[in-house]
């Protein structure tokens, strides 16, 4: 499954990426988190709870992000034992780089400063459960989104 998307913020680039990498932030911006624990230079384990179709209950997840190029953008990789394989990336840009409309098209909000936008590919390893999270696109591009917009909005009042 393919989910991408942006998100417009009120945050200057390098603040926004700044708070989007540093990995405390996460703790304070992820609901329901039960654990959070460093693991690495980039890479977290947290566990948290979920609800969401066939999914529930406390899930343990694993992010590593590479290729980190401040301001621009930094890749993410994502372990969970019911995910085969999930990698995305983050591209930041400010409004000198959007050239007078959003992503996709559009009109610039009044007081955005820059845009996330983001790619995901998860894969469950199975046919049939891929088939199950392909239900559940759009609830997986809305929470994500929502995820992010608090990051905009917390890099913003930092």
């Amino acid at each position: 499954m393919d989910v991408n998307g942006n998100v417009a913020t009120k945050a200057e680039k390098e603040k926004l990426y700044d708070y989007l990498l540093n990995f405390d932030n996460w703790k304070k911006e992820v609901p329901d988190m039960v654990k959070y624990e460093k693991v690495g230079d980039n890479s977290y384990e947290m566990t948290v709870k979920v609800n969401m179709g066939p999914i529930k209950g406390d899930q343990k997840i694993r992010i590593d992000f590479t290729s980190l190029e401040r301001p621009n953008s930094a890749n993410f990789a994502v372990q969970n034992s019911m995910i085969k394989s999930a990698k995305g990336n983050f591209v930041l840009q400010d409004l000198s780089e959007l050239g007078g409309q959003l992503p996709g098209g559009g009109a610039i909000p009044e007081g955005v400063k820059s845009v996330i936008l983001y790619s995901m590919q998860l894969d469950s390893g199975n046919p049939f459960f891929n088939t199950v999270l392909e239900g559940f696109k759009g609830q997986v591009k809305s929470g994500f989104e929502e995820l992010l917009q608090r990051f905009g909005e917390s890099a913003e009042a930092a």
